[in-house]
């Protein structure tokens, strides 16, 4: 994966489908290898959410992969009283 020599990796978060769709997306994810799965929210055949690392070049070619209807998007710290 080319990623204009931007190597720094960043958590984002996979979601907004029916959990059976996210549970298709995981083997899409792990033969990438630029991209980890670091966490399954959820049982791995009916997840609710995936946290991948990768680097937003990375985010951008997984959501072209798993289609539109998939959010892709940085997984940011909760803030309270922001």
């Amino acid at each position: 994966m080319s990623n204009g020599g931007d190597f720094s990796t960043e958590r984002f978060m996979v979601g907004g489908v029916p959990p059976e769709r996210l549970a298709q997306a995981i083997p899409v994810i792990e033969e990438d290898p630029a991209t980890e799965l670091a966490e399954v929210k959820g049982p791995s055949e009916a997840p609710t959410l995936l946290i991948v690392n990768t680097t937003p070049d990375g985010a951008e070619q997984l959501r072209q992969q798993l289609g539109p209807d998939v959010v892709v998007e940085p997984d940011a710290p909760l803030e309270m009283f922001s």
